[in-house]
């Protein structure tokens, strides 16, 4: 993007439902079940979509060991 765009670099548009599988296989990598996966990935999409960051997934890193 040009200097004169207000929208930053960093920042990337995508969808919920991809972004939750993934979040979802993320956690099933880390040994979590399934079920519990699906529902922790599926919390932590809504929470940014309903704008609470906090919340959302950038809390991921308190969840995924280095």
């Amino acid at each position: 993007m040009g200097r004169g765009s207000f929208v930053s670099e960093e920042f990337k548009t995508v969808w919920a439902e991809p972004l939750t599988q993934f979040c979802q296989r993320v956690f099933e990598k880390m040994g979590i079940p399934p079920g519990d996966a699906a529902t922790t990935a599926e919390v932590l999409v809504l929470a940014d979509l309903r704008g609470i960051d906090s919340h959302g997934l950038p809390g991921c890193g308190a969840i995924i060991p280095a």
